[in-house]
């Protein structure tokens, strides 16, 4: 979305495999200066210590 110019406030994400996933998918979704942005990271059917990562 971001190299297609789209800027989103907020970024719905399906379940990420690790806590590094989850810090590269905020550097992503934060480029070019848009420290505000924010991240939803769904964990459908994962344990709460999966989600939590």
């Amino acid at each position: 979305m971001k190299d297609a110019g789209i800027e989103t406030d907020v970024w719905n994400v399906e379940g990420l495999d690790s806590h590094a996933d989850g810090e590269r998918m905020v550097q992503i979704a934060r480029r070019t200066g848009r420290a505000q942005v924010g991240c939803i990271v769904r964990g459908p059917g994962a344990d709460e210590a999966k989600v939590r990562c």
